[in-house]
């Protein structure tokens, strides 16, 4: 092992100092004055990427972070998006390196398996879809999901491992909360209006500050004495934000999703605290702050959509559009752009009539609109595959990891929650927090306690 550890080395100062005079070479022969810089950044970058290609764990953590980042607080996209791709790529290059390297056994989950199923019919759609760079796009959205779920089912597989995915999604949680009071308090925000926060969709906000709550209320249940406590404050804070947020984001489906998760947390033992002083924190603020409140009473009333939003017409074209096309759909990434002539038939609304494209803000109707029939099959057992999988797993894995109870009292209100919100949602089929929500529904099952995983980090 020290003679690997000697050869590591050697072979590190031999590829600084091969990048170096490669570096000084082609800046003595460039007119170019940005020359410099440029080798800089290179430099940079390429340590960097061998500092983590050496840590998949931390990789991972990194790729995860950068795929939830909102929109808001990213730099130019054209240099952003790269970015995001090349570390993606990097964790899973890092990862085969190391399990190739200590011989580990790859894990395969059901649920892995079953989104290479949908998109290998989604490529086949591509022979009858009228938009082949649109199809190209969701095939993206959906290889980045299965990487995503395929890294974390791999590598979560211990409780040290699991807590670094929560600080991941705590430390985003508190970038978007600190987001919101901003936009608020200094921003062009007036009570009425919709609260836009960090650029994201209003709609999206609450779903989001949901799926990282459980990365807040982690720490409580891994912690003890004073930090304990400074933890449930700081977790009762984040509750209390969330409300106020979600409230002046003025979203039904956002709202509702809420009072889901706040009264399931009511009826379980370990999350009840969360629970009774959400619940607390509702009832203040409709009798002590109606002004919360007043927008988003406004959009549940007929005039604004009413309780659907305008949702049921969506869904009504939807259908109409698979009964045209069961078995092939519009082609992956095409439904959207074939929708607005069924929405003609059931719909007199002006402003839905002069949209080019429209989701059916609902990710079952989405993937069936996209893929037909077979294409929804598929997509639906992607969800039964992971609620199955973190069912089953509770009593295995509470038995020989007592440590690992709080977690299925927390996620089952977060994914319940989540899951009932999505289905009045669009655009969710495939995003990165969508294939976040099943990856941890079903790291449970992939925990390894007689044969600890050792991560690299």
């Amino acid at each position: 092992m020290a003679h690997f550890r000697d050869a590591f080395r050697s072979q590190s100062v031999l590829l600084f100092l091969v990048l170096s005079a490669g570096g000084v070479l082609a800046l003595l022969v460039s007119n170019d004055p940005r020359a410099p810089w440029l080798f800089s950044a290179g430099l940079c970058g390429i340590a960097i990427g061998y500092f983590l290609f050496q840590r998949p764990l931390t990789t991972l953590y990194i790729a995860l972070f950068l795929h939830l980042t909102p929109t808001g607080i990213r730099f130019d996209d054209r240099i952003f998006d790269p970015i995001v791709h090349l570390t993606t790529a990097l964790a899973l290059a890092s990862w085969l390196s190391n399990t190739v390297a200590h011989r580990r056994p790859i894990t395969w989950n059901m649920i892995c398996v079953i989104t290479a199923l949908y998109m290998s019919w989604g490529i086949v759609s591509l022979l009858w879809a009228p938009d082949i760079v649109e199809g190209r796009k969701k095939l993206v959205a959906y290889a980045i999901g299965f990487l995503l779920i395929f890294l974390i089912t791999n590598q979560i597989k211990s409780l040290r491992a699991l807590d670094g995915l929560m600080r991941v999604l705590r430390l985003n949680a508190w970038i978007i909360v600190i987001g919101g009071i901003y936009a608020a308090l200094l921003g062009n925000f007036t009570l009425g209006d919709r609260l836009k926060v960090l650029n994201m969709n209003e709609n999206a906000l609450g779903m989001v500050l949901l799926l990282m709550l459980p990365g807040v209320i982690w720490p409580v249940f891994r912690s003890e004495g004073v930090k304990r406590r400074l933890m449930l404050t700081v977790s009762i804070a984040y509750v209390l934000f969330t409300v106020v947020l979600v409230a002046l984001s003025g979203s039904r489906g956002s709202t509702i999703a809420v009072v889901i998760v706040l009264v399931t947390f009511a009826f379980s033992r370990p999350t009840r605290p969360w629970g009774m002083i959400g619940v607390f924190i509702v009832i203040g603020a409709v009798l002590g702050a109606p002004f919360l409140e007043g927008g988003l009473s406004k959009r549940f009333m007929e005039g604004e959509g009413g309780n659907l939003g305008g949702r049921a017409e969506l869904w009504d074209a939807s259908r109409l559009l698979i009964y045209d096309h069961p078995l092939t759909g519009a082609g992956i990434g095409n439904g959207a752009a074939l929708l607005p002539q069924y929405v003609q038939e059931v719909s007199n609304d002006p402003y839905k009539l002069g949209r080019a494209t429209y989701p059916s803000h609902n990710p079952i109707l989405e993937a069936s609109t996209d893929t037909g029939l077979p294409g929804m099959s598929i997509y639906l057992c992607l969800y039964a595959s992971a609620v199955i999988q973190f069912v089953r797993s509770r009593r295995r894995a509470c038995a020989r990891e007592k440590a690992l109870l709080p977690y299925f009292h927390v996620m089952f209100g977060v994914a319940l929650a989540f899951l009932i919100a999505a289905m009045k949602s669009g655009g969710l089929e495939a995003q990165p927090t969508l294939f976040l929500l099943l990856a941890l529904l079903v790291i449970p099952a992939q925990f390894s306690y007689r044969t600890r995983v050792s991560e690299t980090l």
